[in-house]
């Protein structure tokens, strides 16, 4: 009897080990529902703008210069100089540069422009052209930058390959021009990363991809891909210690959390690994730069939402929360001040209900 009942207590001890063990096999996939307030501090915040100015156009990039912040409009390029407070103490508009997609490497601004790529000299206060590609058809996204070599996406949708992703280095005072990946997925999206690595992603039969290059002999090699299920496009990009942030999902549906979120990827080791889901997905209305990144995090602005996720380590420490007044259409950090072109949703287009637009500026550590 006594042999009989080690036996039935050596099953349950196996059976509990058992249990144990299987529950942390998708452990990085997200945060378990039960654990993750407990996991995460979340703090709901209130936030006013300090200043604001309008600028025109439905979608603005924004990225610097020096201390200068450059916002490109449909009437030219918007630049900003804030004062110690945060307030805007100069403004420029340089009505010569029409576009609204922009990447600076030095005194140097790419513009895409419908079917080319044009380069200007800049010195803070004007625009002179200095080279520009022959026309092309360019995927109408954001391109990148890095180390003085400007990256955007070229179709052709004649014969293969589909997407090439050209490169264009401004050094010694003359362009070098390179195809340095190709593929007949579409490119949505590429972002180049300091340590000669770049990431695309991409689209085929519905499937969304997103891959890990490596620069070796100069040459652009696969790493690693992942497939995205479920997911009806990749919006944008960011990236920030050996961490990609993407943000997934539809764009077309108001109010709709739908499939994918804001996730972010391991790329250590040159593989994209240890997916996290950070947050469901927020109602948006841009297509692209809404993830930015803070001395403490990263930021994803997204339709009314605010969400700044302190990162210490690896590990995401408090999520501080707060709601704007119109809907986000692009954000910046700069320096102390967390920088949003604001703009009406398509919904209010058949509402009639109009709020806050243009460029606000907010102070960053009202959101820590």
């Amino acid at each position: 009897m006594l042999f009989e009942r080690l036996q039935i207590i050596g099953l349950l001890s196996l059976i509990i080990i058992g249990c144990g063990s299987s529950s942390d096999e998708n452990i990085n996939n997200e945060f378990p529902n039960d654990d993750k307030e407990n996991i995460i501090e979340e703090v709901i915040v209130n936030i006013e703008p300090i200043d604001s100015i309008w600028v025109s156009g439905s979608e603005n990039v924004i990225t610097h210069w020096n201390e200068d912040i450059l916002i490109p409009s449909v009437t030219g390029l918007l630049t900003l100089n804030l004062d110690d407070n945060g307030y805007i103490d100069e403004q420029n508009l340089i009505v010569e540069h029409p576009s609204y997609l922009v990447e600076v490497q030095g005194n140097t601004i790419a513009s895409l422009q419908g079917n080319k790529i044009i380069f200007y000299h800049y010195d803070g206060l004007t625009l002179n052209e200095l080279y520009q590609t022959e026309p092309e058809e360019l995927r109408q996204v954001p391109f990148t930058s890095q180390n003085n070599c400007f990256y955007w996406v070229a179709l052709n949708k004649v014969s293969s390959p589909l997407s090439t992703v050209k490169e264009m280095c401004h050094v010694g005072g003359e362009f070098i021009s390179n195809s340095i990946i190709t593929t007949d997925k579409l490119i949505n999206n590429i972002i180049a990363l300091p340590d000669n690595r770049f990431v695309t992603t991409s689209t085929i039969d519905s499937n969304n991809f997103i891959s890990l290059y490596k620069k070796e002999s100069d040459v652009f090699q696969i790493k690693s891909t992942v497939k995205e299920d479920g997911v009806s496009i990749l919006l944008d990009l960011e990236y920030k210690n050996d961490y990609l942030y993407a943000d997934l999902g539809p764009t077309d549906i108001p109010d709709h959390q739908g499939e994918g979120g804001f996730i972010r990827y391991n790329l250590a080791g040159n593989t994209i690994s240890d997916r996290l889901k950070l947050s469901d997905i927020m109602t948006d209305n841009a297509q692209y730069d809404h993830i930015a990144v803070s001395p403490d995090g990263i930021i994803l602005a997204n339709d009314k939402k605010l969400k700044h996720f302190i990162i210490s380590n690896g590990i995401i420490e408090k999520i501080v929360y707060a709601e704007i007044e119109n809907s986000i259409s692009s954000v910046y950090v700069h320096g102390h001040y967390i920088v949003l072109v604001l703009r009406d949703p398509p919904s209010s287009f058949s509402t009639g209900v109009h709020g806050a637009s243009g460029v606000h500026i907010y102070s960053l550590k009202e959101l820590l």
